[in-house]
């Protein structure tokens, strides 16, 4: 082998390993960049649930503070999910993730909350993605339920995923099959067509569940919400634990 060709070689093997390299420093960043990520929305979830808005008490104003309805939405826009009163004195709106733990926590212990109170509150959902990985995945079950099944289904949905939050909240990425093996597997338990479920979910783009997503974050980020759960009664924010927002309730309905 000539000397030239020697050098070309060895220049050859130089760039291959440098490409390596440059492969390797991409796929390390990438997952540092998410488990920080993670971390973080985390983190946020549990200065919400453990001391609500740390002091800051924010408002949530207009059409955002109101119930949307089927009469103020356009044909095939989903409205919003609501259990209690039709017509309420109060109404609370809770912003959540359902991939955060602090935020299915919260959704146990607001169970007898919902019981109590449902003769005078309506307590309306919304989703809010902080960022976990499968946030925007979770919410489109949810909507996928409910194109399905309508409100029972979707509320049925709703208790599943915060059951099983945990499965949904971890640091890595599912493969695409996993996740329909759930969605199928989770309608079917709570009664419904899995595989309906699961083409409602894979048409997200055109039955009303992205423009659902879309609406619940913007209505959300205009309030200023920068983590989950977050909690309005009749437009304020409020520390985000059941016994907080029961006694709340109680001095407003005196």
């Amino acid at each position: 082998m000539s000397e030239t060709d020697k050098n070309k070689r060895i220049v050859q093997t130089l760039v291959v390993f440098g490409v390596m390299v440059m492969i390797v420093v991409a796929i390390v960043a990438s997952v540092v960049s998410y488990s920080v990520g993670y971390r973080t929305a985390e983190a946020e979830c549990k200065t919400k649930l453990e001391s609500g808005n740390s002091g800051a008490v924010i408002e949530i104003s207009g059409e955002d503070a109101e119930l949307q309805s089927s009469d103020k939405l356009e044909e095939g826009q989903i409205p919003d999910h609501y259990i209690g009163s039709d017509d309420p004195q109060i109404t609370v709106i809770e912003y959540a993730d359902y991939p955060c733990s602090h935020c299915a926590e919260l959704a146990v212990n607001l169970e007898p909350v919902y019981s109590n109170y449902s003769d005078n509150v309506r307590f309306i959902f919304r989703h809010f993605n902080v960022g976990f990985i499968h946030s925007s995945t979770t919410a489109k079950i949810a909507e996928a339920a409910y194109v399905v099944g309508g409100e029972d289904a979707y509320w049925m949905m709703h208790d599943k995923l915060f059951e099983h939050s945990a499965d949904w909240g971890d640091e890595s990425s599912l493969a695409d099959s996993d996740i329909e093996n759930r969605i199928v597997a989770y309608a079917n338990e709570i009664g419904i067509d899995g595989n309906a479920v699961l083409d409602a979910y894979n048409n997200s783009a055109n039955n009303g569940i992205d423009d659902k997503l879309n609406r619940d974050n913007q209505s959300g980020a205009n309030a200023g919400i920068t983590s989950t759960p977050t909690v309005f009664i009749d437009g304020i924010s409020i520390n985000t634990n059941a016994q907080a927002i029961s006694n709340k309730l109680d001095a407003l309905l005196q």
